[in-house]
């Protein structure tokens, strides 16, 4: 079954199944990591434990070397090995069953010390063979190159089966002469075995194995007992997760209750915080801050359409009123007809441009207008507003002050655009003769361009409303005193695609000062709107 089929089933599970699955899949997996882990420490472990045993045990087979030495030297072949044997036997060193003790000589000679009873039946249990009935050989294997080792050839066979039927072989490196004991690792009868091999002189070896059967049977104790609690805790994650995951979700599944039943007519209904800091009351105050940007965006769309039909009535109001009077008065009254005619022309215009201002404030508010920035000098930039300005708007006296005298980077056409809209407000809102001056200046991060008048001035109240479609301070909308309410709007707009923002400033009866603030570099929106 593919990937995508699995999780369009897992997704009609409820969450808090599907909660407890993954803490029950997650705890499994972190219970057989824990016993990866613990049985490779442990076996760590269980092994330096084991040499220090092997080289305590070595230890005191070299003091009964030392104390018998006279006697060891005096004999030779058979007669060595058998009194090493019985010596170290009656010695009691090798009571634990861990430990097998190789005794062999360069002429094949051997013999093997143990916790007799346990090997024997080691024996049988494993391969089902009388203890009697095996034997054990040791071959001396003498290095021809010097930079080899010797080694002994220790086989085990059952002669019943025939001499040459071996069910056990096993290579053990001897140490050169005067080296200290060699320690290495074989397997014997299925069972990892650590060694030492000493030489006693020339001609006889000691093999010291230690047999670890009881550290895996502690290591499989050890996983099984792990094993039985992970199970325990499953069954109980099982049983009770569901439960803790329930009354924990209960809060969500309240708040999922109460979403479902608000509506665009109770967007102004807010979901009772619990004050307790934790995810569920951060979701709570996030979807009460989801409400009142969408109540504050239904608002602002109502609004939106209460006043572009306002502003469509009233063109739409006066060409229906002059073709009524036409129709009324016929078409002989030449003087009649060209006011028709030419109130009728005025109001096209007058829809065309608030049209063209809507599908300009779209395409700004959808990110689809494009600019194309270039380094502009600022002082014949402003220069050239304040020789227009004087041109189209003699009752009034225009100045530049310019502080910064660099350059910007900015749309050319877009900024001009900008700048005469900021002007033709401060002539709309100020007194005829006033002064109107246009100002530079700079800061670390914003290049300002600000346009400042002597008139009215705004009342505070009105400042963050101002950029806000068809907005007008007067409550009348008198279209005699002021535009549409787009224009500010529109700049709010194409500031912003240049990385910017609008600034606002009033006093009333003194005037007002409106800024644009553009950055000194390039923001990521003008790379992109450039490309």
């Amino acid at each position: 079954m593919s990937v995508k089929k699995w999780r369009k089933k897992l997704s009609k599970i409820k969450l808090t199944t599907r909660i407890t699955i993954s803490n029950v899949v997650l705890f499994s997996l972190l219970v057989l990591l824990i016993i990866y882990f613990v049985t490779l420490l442990t076996r760590q472990f269980l092994f330096y434990k084991n040499r220090d045993d092997l080289d305590s045990k070595l230890t005191q087979v070299e003091d009964y070397l030392t104390e018998q030495s006279d006697s060891i030297q005096s004999l030779s072949g058979a007669d060595r090995i058998t009194f090493l044997s019985d010596g170290l036997g009656n010695a009691h060193l090798f009571q634990d069953y861990k430990f097998i003790l190789l005794i062999s000589d360069t002429e094949n000679n051997a013999a093997y010390l143990t916790n007799k009873a346990y090997y024997d039946n080691l024996f049988y249990e494993a391969f089902y063979i009388s203890p009697d009935n095996v034997q054990t050989h040791v071959t001396y294997l003498p290095s021809q190159v010097p930079a080899s080792p010797e080694m002994l050839d220790v086989s085990v066979s059952v002669p019943e089966l025939g001499d040459d039927v071996n069910f056990l072989n096993l290579r053990v490196s001897l140490p050169a002469s005067g080296n200290d004991p060699v320690t290495n690792q074989v397997k014997v009868l299925g069972r990892n075995l650590v060694y030492t091999a000493m030489r006693y002189d020339d001609n006889t070896f000691l093999t010291l194995f230690l047999y670890s059967e009881l550290d895996d049977d502690f290591i499989i104790s050890l996983n099984s007992a792990l094993l039985i609690s992970a199970l325990i805790g499953i069954i109980l994650i099982s049983v009770f997760g569901k439960y803790f995951t329930r009354r924990a979700l209960k809060p969500l599944v309240e708040l999922s209750y109460i979403a479902q039943n608000i509506d665009k007519e109770t967007l102004n209904y807010r979901i009772p915080s619990s004050d307790s800091n934790d995810e569920v009351d951060t979701l709570i105050k996030s979807l009460n801050l989801m409400l009142q940007n969408l109540e504050l965006s239904f608002e602002s769309q109502k609004q939106f359409v209460s006043d572009a039909s306002h502003e469509l009535r009233i063109p739409l109001t006066v060409i229906l009123g002059y073709i009524d009077i036409l129709k009324s008065a016929g078409y002989d009254d030449r003087s009649l007809l060209e006011e028709s005619i030419q109130a009728i022309g005025d109001e096209a215009q007058n829809m065309k441009r608030l049209m063209e201002k809507l599908l300009l404030l779209a395409r700004v508010e959808n990110k689809r207008f494009e600019i194309h920035p270039e380094r502009i000098g600022i002082v014949d930039f402003i220069n050239k507003l304040v020789a227009e300005s004087a041109l189209l708007y003699p009752n009034y006296t225009f100045e530049s002050h310019c502080k910064y005298k660099g350059f910007v980077v900015a749309d050319t056409e877009v900024l001009m655009q900008m700048v005469r809209a900021l002007i033709e407000n401060a002539v709309k809102y100020s007194p005829q003769g006033s002064l109107i001056r246009i100002e530079t200046a700079s800061s670390p991060r914003t290049y300002i361009l600000s346009v400042i008048d002597a008139g009215c001035g705004i009342p505070k109240a009105h400042l963050n409303k101002l950029t806000d479609r068809f907005y007008r301070v007067d409550a009348d909308r008198n279209r005699a005193s002021g535009g549409s309410g787009l224009g500010l709007s529109i700049v709010d707009g194409l500031i912003k695609t240049h990385g910017g923002h609008l600034q606002i400033t009033s006093t009333e009866g003194e005037g007002t000062c409106v800024s644009l603030h553009l950055p000194t570099t390039l923001t990521p929106t003008e790379e992109k709107n450039n490309h």
